[in-house]
């Protein structure tokens, strides 16, 4: 059977289809039970098309901002065009700081932050 895709709207409570990672834009799809491949995976960055693709999970709404969050730290790692091999100091200043770049870019992202929040709250 394949994987239902969600609206930004349904998962995160307002419209987040795209967001913008370092210049680039990025889209982000959103599905119900699996991934449209099949596979296991909660998430997948698709580097060579610059789009994300995350598995909403209603029982834990914190494993899956932690995936989003593990999907778009491989998108900001490549829009930094860094290669597999870092130290971790690095890794972290990268990562932070590409990250503080996609909250201020992106002022949505707070509000899926909060939503995830009220769902983890609520249970």
């Amino acid at each position: 059977m394949a994987s239902k895709r969600l609206s930004s709207e349904e998962v995160t409570g307002v419209d987040l289809t795209c967001i913008d990672i370092l210049g680039t834009e990025w889209s982000l799809f959103w599905y119900e039970k699996e991934l449209p491949d099949g596979s296991d995976n909660w998430g997948y960055c698709h580097k060579d098309k610059n789009y994300i693709e995350i598995v909403v999970n209603p029982i834990d709404k914190m494993q899956e901002l932690d995936t989003f969050l593990h999907e778009l730290f491989h998108a900001i790692w490549h829009e930094y065009k860094r290669g597999e091999i870092e130290t971790e100091e690095n890794a972290v200043t990268i990562l932070s700081s590409g990250f503080t770049k996609v909250i201020l870019h992106n002022p949505k992202l707070i509000n899926y932050l909060l939503v995830i929040e009220n769902d983890a709250n609520e249970n």
